[in-house]
């Protein structure tokens, strides 16, 4: 059963933790060039790092305000986060405090999940959980909690591998399924907020769906930033995927350096602009079905 003192405790121990990490990344960074590493600034990411005075050229600095960033600093939303991905060098004793954080990353992550299913009848949606999440905090001194920021984990390698690649993805397409009770609850909403007749015609479209279209209903968020994608190749040959970096990852020196990271791509500072090429499975239609709520209708087969 949820209990509002569970995520405020959680919160407290994140702030904690990542504090301690913040001071370790700080001691690292007046010792460079003896720790090796480097960050690099994802677009749209300036006013992050204008509010807390951080610069790439300074990278164990940068990381460490990115870690204790918490709550929103500036005029924004939970979509709009700091993204500095990079690589940093930094001693095994590190590993047990990252790996705190994470732990407790995933137990804050479990208690707004509590929150969205402690409601009789259907759970709450995102946007009303996360609401009671920041009423909570607030009322607990802690203002604009960033819900993002906290439940992103620190990316942890065990060990050093043989190579690291890192490469530019430009903006991306978030495919997920959507119900048919949620598709008529958002357009209704609008419909209510605003009489426009597109909006009834939508509805009335979505209507005609027999059970098996509604079945097929896809809602895309659109990614408009670059990321920086990752790829793990391991000594004996097996390889991994880093998936998304938003934050640096924290690798361990290779046996036989001095604190220095392993083979690792020379990544450009910007991403390089490139034809998006069109994928010959693709199974949306190039038009939306509802396009005020941004929901096609997969094709069928």
């Amino acid at each position: 059963m949820f209990q509002a003192k569970d995520l405020v405790d959680s919160f407290q121990k994140i702030w904690n933790q990542t504090h301690v990490l913040h001071d370790a990344l700080i001691e690292l960074g007046n010792e460079h060039p003896k720790w090796n590493g480097w960050i690099i600034e994802v677009e749209d990411s300036a006013k992050w790092s204008a509010q807390e005075q951080v610069t790439t050229q300074h990278p164990f600095h940068a990381a460490a305000s990115l870690v204790i960033t918490l709550t929103h600093r500036h005029s924004g939303d939970g979509r709009d986060t700091w993204q500095m991905p990079g690589l940093l060098c930094v001693p095994q004793s590190l590993f047990p405090l990252i790996q705190e954080i994470n732990d407790e990353k995933n137990n804050f992550t479990a208690c707004i999940r509590a929150i969205r299913e402690s409601s009789q009848g259907q759970p709450l949606s995102v946007t009303q959980s996360g609401q009671i999440v920041h009423d909570i905090l607030a009322h607990a001194g802690f203002e604009r909690v960033h819900i993002r920021h906290c439940t992103r984990h620190l990316t942890l390698l065990p060990e050093a591998p043989r190579f690291i690649n890192l490469s530019w993805v430009r903006g991306r397409r978030s495919i997920q399924k959507i119900s048919f009770d949620d598709c008529e609850r958002e357009l209704s909403k609008l419909a209510r907020d605003a009489e426009m007749p597109h909006l009834k015609l939508q509805l009335e479209n979505l209507y005609q769906l027999t059970p098996t279209e509604r079945l097929r209903l896809r809602k895309v968020q659109l990614v408009d930033k670059h990321s920086v994608k990752g790829k793990i190749f391991w000594e004996n040959g097996e390889e991994q995927d880093l998936g998304y970096l938003s934050l640096p990852a924290f690798v361990p020196a290779k046996k036989g350096t001095t604190h220095q990271l392993p083979n690792h791509t020379a990544l450009s500072p910007q991403p390089l602009d490139k034809p998006r090429k069109k994928r010959s499975d693709a199974r949306l239609p190039d038009s939306a079905f509802l396009p005020s709520i941004r929901v096609f209708l997969q094709n069928a087969g």
